[in-house]
């Protein structure tokens, strides 16, 4: 459960500003703007009982595809997207050189370069869509960060308009 990860302290101090939702794989669930349909992400937990989420997140006329903290994507979270069109994808970019042994459970570039050419195929990201690397490793990407257009870096009290 989410909330034995959250410091009892963090809890007091936002309870007015967060409200914990609890979710189920695969089950959509609303909040006050937002459809959010949680996905099976690959990445391994401590709690045998516990797995990790991406969240395709749909706003009235908007999409996002949140995928953080797993490599790849599962064939489920695939036939989630099938038939939409995503306004915008926050990929999990923690390498930024092949080979790494955390591609097990984060990808590379090279890995959201093939995913991305993948959604492409099936239009469910086109041209328009504004694709962000995020979790990028300092120690795993050379410095200054550089990505290959489409893709643009996160940094931190980045805003983008959809």
């Amino acid at each position: 459960s989410l909330l034995k990860h959250i410091d009892t302290g963090l809890r007091e101090t936002y309870s007015e500003k967060i409200e914990l939702i609890p979710c189920a794989l695969e089950k959509t669930f609303q909040t006050k703007n937002w459809t959010i349909v949680p996905l099976l992400a690959n990445h391994a937990t401590e709690l045998h009982e516990e797995f990790t989420l991406h969240y395709l997140i749909c706003g009235k006329t908007k999409k996002i595809l949140y995928a953080l903290d797993g490599a790849w994507m599962t064939t489920h979270a695939r036939k989630h997207l099938e038939g939409l069109h995503l306004d915008a994808v926050i990929w999990d970019a923690t390498m930024e050189i092949s080979g790494d042994w955390r591609i097990f459970e984060h990808n590379d570039l090279s890995m959201i370069i093939t995913l991305s050419h993948a959604l492409s195929d099936r239009k469910i990201i086109t041209e328009s869509t504004i694709q962000i690397l995020d979790h990028l490793a300092h120690t795993l990407w050379r410095e200054p960060v550089r990505v290959p257009a489409p893709f643009i870096a996160a940094f931190d009290g980045m805003t983008v308009n959809l």
